[in-house]
């Protein structure tokens, strides 16, 4: 009988995969799920070249005392080489056919191997520059450090998924890789379980309009936005509830129409149901984003046909 051999994938990650402080952590479970099933067998290999990041942060604080400037470790030229030398040891432990890795740029920049990368992302890095809070007022040699990392990245890799166009026209106009080995791949719900058509067209009506706000970051995301559009909806006249999931709301954010779930774990079966209800009660997403690279909460809600509001 013959039988073909499934693939070994190396699954590079910057963090722990099993980590739900990591944003990435369900998507990138979900990347991994998708690769079992239809490609071949997942090794993770994460997270990788931490060890030393207490000196990377110490000298982040120097620089905004000294400097009134963020000092970006994670895309360090000198941090970007610790992880080079872990994975070439993985390599002999798992013997890989392939390397993904899930937002991990600095973690294959420097990878010297003949085993194909394919790297996954949402965002090169200069569109993140002055864009997201974390990557603003950078030091400038960390902005060319950034850069430089991104562009080893992409040029070591065979193949590279962007989850949007305006990411991969970024790469193509910055970095001007060969166009055949980008891929424009959108992400999709960070959901295990998607709920039936029937189910969703049997929602219970509601005589008031709830909106959901279903993000980790209350200012980025927009939540002041949200809690005065709940206020204003309710001066109209309108019966208007807000459910906020995800995070907390600061503690000057407060109304009998308000209600707050700080999160919930989808791998915890009582918690996935009360997302799941929470979900199928709600009659719109209201997620006014001021920064926003591919976030996944849209796919979510519209796996549960639940129009968006951004």
């Amino acid at each position: 009988m013959n039988v073909t051999k499934r693939i070994i994938i190396g699954f590079i990650t910057k963090s722990d995969p099993g980590d739900k402080q990591w944003s990435w952590a369900d998507t990138s479970y979900f990347m991994a799920k998708s690769l079992r099933e239809h490609v071949g067998d997942v090794c993770y290999i994460g997270p990788v070249g931490t060890k030393c990041d207490l000196g990377f942060k110490v000298m982040n604080k120097m620089s905004s005392l000294i400097f009134n400037k963020i000092y970006d470790y994670d895309h360090s030229v000198i941090r970007a080489k610790l992880p080079a030398r872990i994975i070439q040891q993985e390599i002999r432990r798992i013997t890989p056919d392939l390397f993904f890795a899930s937002i991990a740029a600095s973690e294959i920049a420097f990878l010297e191997t003949e085993i194909p990368i394919a790297y996954a992302s949402d965002a090169i890095f200069n569109l993140l520059v002055d864009y997201y809070k974390s990557f603003t007022n950078l030091l400038t040699f960390s902005k060319k450090e950034g850069e430089t990392i991104e562009g080893l990245a992409i040029g070591n890799s065979k193949l590279i998924f962007n989850s949007t166009v305006w990411a991969a026209q970024s790469a193509i106009e910055t970095y001007h890789p060969d166009k055949l080995k980008i891929c424009i791949a959108p992400f999709g719900a960070n959901i295990e379980s998607i709920p039936s058509h029937d189910i969703i067209l049997g929602r219970r009506k509601s005589d008031s309009c709830r909106f959901l706000f279903l993000g980790v970051d209350w200012d980025r995301k927009g939540g002041d936005i949200a809690f005065s559009t709940l206020l204003k909806m309710k001066d109209e006249g309108v019966k208007t509830e807000l459910f906020v999931c995800g995070c907390t709301p600061p503690k000057r954010i407060s109304d009998a129409n308000l209600s707050v779930v700080s999160y919930l774990d989808n791998n915890v079966e009582y918690q996935s149901r009360s997302f799941m209800e929470l979900m199928l009660n709600s009659n719109f997403l209201l997620l006014p984003t001021r920064a926003e690279t591919s976030a996944i909460v849209f796919c979510d809600a519209s796996a549960f046909g639940m129009p968006n509001i951004t």
